[in-house]
C-alpha cells in the first residue's frame, strides 16, 4: 500500500492511495480508506477495530494456477495509445434512461443503465470503424460479499481480500448495421449477473471456484479472439469513498487513475455517476461525438 499526500500552495490537499490488487479488491481498498478516515476523526486514546474477516484464504484456499490464468487473459490496449475521458451522467439523465428502459422491464439500476449505454456506444464506435457490427463482450465485475452460501462463508461475509467475480457478457448482433435497444442490453447484463448469483447462492467453495475458472476461461478466449471486442468494466458506486472525512469535511472530488488498456469505471459523483473511459485514441475521438454520449453526459470542466 502506498500513500501520497500533496499540499497545495494556496490551500487544499490531494490524497492518493494505491494498493496492490493481489492483496485486496476495490471493496477492501475503499473500506480501508473509510476506516482510516473514521479513526482520524476520533479523539486521542479511543480504539476502533476494523470490522473485517481475515480468513478468506481458509474458506477459499489459494490455487497456484489462478494467477497464471489471469495473466493469460490480459486486457487489450497495452500496445495502443490510450486516451482517457471522464463523462458525467447527472441524475436527470439517469432518470430519463431508467424511465425509457423501465417501459420494458419492472426495474433497472443506475449502474445497469449507464453501463449499458456506454457499452452500446462502444459497439457503435466499432461499427463506424469496421463498417459493420462485431461481437462484443463485457467483462463485468460483481462483489460476492453477502451473496455466497452462509454454509460456506458464514453469516458475516465482510471478507478482506479479493472476493469478487468477473463475468463475461457477450452480445452478438443479428443485424450488421443496427443498434440494440438499450433495454436489451440492460436485460442481457441483468440475466448474466442473476445467473451467476443464483449459481453461487448455495454453492460449495469448490463449486464457486469452478464457476470462477469457467468465467476466466471465457474471458481469456475473448481476449484471444481478434473477432471479439472485449471491455472490462468495474463500478465503485455505493462504496463510501465520497464520505471519507479525515477531519476537514468530505472530499470535493474522488476519482480513479487511468489504466494503460481499454476499460471503463463507474463511480458516484455528487449529482450522479462519473464514468472514466480508457480507450484507444482513434476510437475515443468517435466516442466523444457519439449521439448517446452527447445527449446524456457532459465533460466536467
Amino acid at each position: 500500500m502506498a500513500i501520497q499526500a500533496t499540499m497545495f500552495e494556496h490551500g487544499g490537499l490531494a490524497l492518493a492511495v494505491q494498493i496492490v490488487h493481489t492483496s485486496c479488491d476495490g471493496f477492501s481498498g475503499c473500506a480501508i480508506t473509510d476506516e482510516w478516515a473514521k479513526v482520524s476523526r476520533m479523539e486521542k486514546g479511543n480504539v476502533r477495530n476494523l470490522q473485517f474477516r481475515s480468513d478468506l484464504g481458509q474458506v477459499f484456499p489459494p490455487r497456484d494456477n489462478i494467477f497464471e490464468m489471469i495473466k493469460k487473459g490480459r486486457p487489450r490496449g497495452y500496445e495502443m495509445k490510450i486516451a482517457t475521458r471522464i463523462f458525467m451522467f447527472d441524475e436527470i439523465a439517469i432518470s430519463k434512461l431508467k424511465e425509457n428502459v423501465n417501459k420494458f422491464m419492472s426495474y433497472s439500476s443506475r449502474v445497469e443503465v449507464v453501463t449499458a449505454l456506454i457499452w452500446r456506444s462502444l459497439m457503435r464506435v466499432v461499427r463506424l470503424r469496421q463498417g459493420h457490427n462485431r461481437p462484443s463482450m463485457l467483462q463485468f465485475a460483481i462483489n460476492l460479499r453477502g451473496r455466497g452460501s452462509p454454509k460456506v462463508v458464514g453469516e458475516d461475509q465482510n471478507f478482506f481480500g479479493n472476493f469478487y467475480l468477473d463475468i463475461p457478457i457477450k452480445y452478438v448482433s443479428s443485424h450488421s448495421n443496427q443498434d440494440p435497444e438499450l433495454h436489451e442490453i440492460v436485460t442481457l447484463i441483468r440475466n448474466a449477473k442473476n445467473k451467476v448469483l443464483s449459481e453461487i447462492a448455495n454453492a460449495s467453495s469448490e463449486e464457486i471456484f469452478s464457476i470462477l475458472i469457467e468465467s476466466l476461461n471465457q474471458i481469456r478466449e475473448g481476449y484471444n479472439d481478434d473477432e471479439i471486442d472485449l471491455y472490462p468494466t468495474s463500478s465503485l458506486c455505493k462504496f463510501p469513498l465520497n464520505e471519507s472525512d479525515f477531519g476537514w469535511a468530505k472530499p470535493i472530488w474522488v476519482s480513479r487513475v487511468n489504466v494503460p488498456f481499454q476499460m471503463f469505471f463507474l463511480m458516484d459523483s455528487k449529482n450522479g455517476i462519473e464514468a472514466r473511459v480508457c480507450l484507444n485514441e482513434d476510437d475515443m475521438i468517435k466516442l466523444e461525438k457519439d449521439v448517446d454520449i452527447v445527449e446524456f453526459s457532459y465533460v466536467p470542466k
